[in-house]
Order: structure tokens, then sequence, then C-alpha cells
């Protein structure tokens, strides 16, 4: 948070409405107000722009960078090549509400001008650097930021587990006291209930990629020994004996994640829904066979795809026909071969084993 008593427009953003044909800027007092008129902005020819792209926008409170992108280009996941870096944007990756975008053509293909356009007053104000525009919705992914991994083996360290209910029931459902061991420390004496879950297989090679593990409830520690009592506060499962208990720790702020075009060559499958069936929609969680070893990263866009095998009547056998991309994810969390991504384009639900590849 900063303090700052705004008086005058920098020279830079009288040069920039210059040259989108501002007519004047015109001040009253110790207030100025700028004034947009006859900017001159050529006309859309790139492919990439979808039909009625607006000349001018400016973001709005709960907008996302991906819902931004989604208005103006066929491939938002290009928002990052084709925005102009700006001095006057602290964080050039970075937009906040009541910025104003400005698309505009150069020989090099369209390019995205970002603006910031406010009524300046003498006033003193409270400036939060930190409120930016999200690159995508936070709610979907904060479970999984938070508490859901994919682990290589059946152990998950610095945790302790359930033994059984304090009348030695083996389920435990919600306000149920029960015995663990193996507790380790919590400051608050307030503990994460975690479960071993889906195994990951690729399905070429059908090499081992993980195992995931979420949190299940939410356990207060009662009376802390050997053997320790805890009442189960929050469950959304009921709670078995072996059960693994964790610290709770902060909410993971939720990163700044930027879609863009990976790197590396990337060739995988969805191998994981997290809703447990079979095929998943927009914003749906999945689990792709690629992670950390293939050079993936947080933010990296990838085309889902799926072919179809149909019957060649002419050549008496089974065809399997090239496949059409029917969505697109973004990854948020990286394991080492195994990451979950958020489904963030669809045309048609997405399917375990549809292949993922870089958008092309």
């Amino acid at each position: 948070m900063k303090r700052s008593l705004d008086y005058s427009m920098s020279k830079f953003g009288l040069k920039a409405l210059g040259r989108l044909g501002a007519r004047r800027v015109v001040c009253v007092g110790l207030a100025s107000v700028i004034f947009l008129h006859g900017a001159v902005i050529p006309a859309y020819s790139d492919t990439n722009l979808l039909p009625g792209a607006p000349q001018l926008y400016t973001v709005q409170p709960g907008d996302s960078l991906w819902s931004i992108a989604t208005r103006f280009f066929r491939e938002p996941w290009r928002w990052a090549d084709l925005l102009q870096r700006n001095p006057q944007i602290s964080n050039p990756e970075r937009l906040f509400p009541g910025d104003l975008l400005v698309l505009g053509q150069r020989d090099a293909g369209v390019q995205l001008k970002v603006l910031r356009v406010e009524k300046m007053s003498p006033r003193l104000r409270v400036v939060d650097q930190n409120r930016a525009v999200p690159s995508i919705a936070p709610d979907v992914i904060q479970p999984f930021l938070v508490s859901a991994e994919i682990r290589q083996t059946a152990e998950l360290p610095d945790s302790g587990y359930v033994v059984a209910g304090t009348e030695g029931e083996t389920i435990l459902g919600q306000f149920t006291s029960f015995y663990a061991r193996d507790l380790p420390y919590s400051s608050a004496g307030d503990y994460y209930v975690m479960r071993f879950g889906e195994r990951f297989i690729d399905p070429d090679s059908g090499e081992y990629l993980g195992r995931s593990v979420t949190r299940i409830g939410t356990a207060n520690l009662i009376a802390g020994d050997e053997i320790s009592v805890l009442e189960l506060v929050y469950s959304r499962l009921e709670v078995e004996a072996g059960d693994r208990l964790v610290p709770v720790k902060e909410d993971a702020r939720l990163p700044y994640f930027f879609p863009r075009i990976p790197d590396v060559n990337v060739q995988g499958h969805i191998v994981g829904i997290a809703t447990g069936v079979r095929e998943a929609g927009l914003f749906s969680v999945v689990t792709v066979s690629v992670g950390t070893e293939d050079g993936v990263q947080p933010g990296d866009v990838l085309q889902v795809t799926r072919s179809v095998a149909v019957s060649d009547s002419v050549a008496a056998r089974p065809v399997e026909l090239p496949g059409h991309s029917s969505a697109h994810v973004m990854v948020f969390k990286v394991f080492h071969k195994a990451s979950f991504a958020l489904i963030i384009r669809a045309r048609r639900p997405v399917n375990l084993h549809d292949h993922i590849s870089i958008p092309g």
C-alpha cells in the first residue's frame, strides 16, 4: 500500500494519448479530465482477432486476463506475444480495473497497448498495488493449490495418522472425536485430514506417474500426547483409520498465471479428472501426464485432441482418423511426472486419455 497525491499526468501518458488522437486535456483548477476523441485505430486484419473485437476496452472489476483475452483473440494464449510494454505500467504483465486497452495494427501483427487513464484530483487516495486483475478466476484452483498433491510414493512426510474413534469406530463423521499418533507440531492445533487416492498411469507406456493426495477434512487437537485426541470439525467424506494428518498452513495466495505456449514440445494425455468421472467440462480440473521432467511450467497452455476410430467400408477394417482440437487446458501446479491443469476453453467434453500437445 502507498499513499499518493495526484495532480498531473506523466509525460509518457500525454504522449501516448497524442498518438491515439486525443483532442485535448482540459485542466480545471487542480483537476484534469482526459477526453479521448477521434482516436485513429487501423482496421483489423489479423486473423487472430475475433470478429467484432472492440476498439477500446476498459478493464472492469471481476475481469481476468483470460476472460479479456478471449474477447479479443482466437488464440488467447498468445496474449503475452501481443502485450506492448509500457513504462507507465509498474508491472506490464498485470492489469488493473480502469486500465484502457487499445488494439492497433502494425506490420509485425496486432499490438495491444495498455494505457492507464485516470481522473486526477487533489485528494489523498490509497493505492493498493496488489489488487491487479487475476490471470484466471481463482475459485476453482485455490483448493488444489492449498491441499492437493501428486506424490511418487505412498508416504506423506511430517504427518500423523488416524487410529480410531474414541469409542473404537473405524469410520468417522463430522464432530466425532478420535485418536491419532505421530502428530507433528501445529501452532494452532489444527490439522488437515489427507487421503491417498487415484494412481495415475501413462496410457501409452504404462509408466506409473504418481498418486493423488487430497484433503478430506479438518480436525482440531483436544489433547496432545503419544496418542492424541482430536475432533473432526469438518469433513467432506467419511474419515477412516489410516488417513493422514498434516498441520494446517495459511491458505496459499493465488500465484500469478500468465497463459502462454510452452517453451518445449509437449506430448501427453489426460490421466485424471478431479470429480472422478470420465469426462469434464469448462473450468474443471484435470491431471495431465507431463511434469517438470518434461519442461512444463505453470501457465503453459496445451490443446486437447481426441482421435476417432471408424470402420472403413472400402478397406474393410477400422481406421483411426486424425484428432481435432476439442479443448485447451492451462497447467497451474506441476509435479515430477504429472501436473494439475484447468480447462479454460472447451468445444466438447474432455475425456480420460485424450491427447494433449502444444496448440497448433
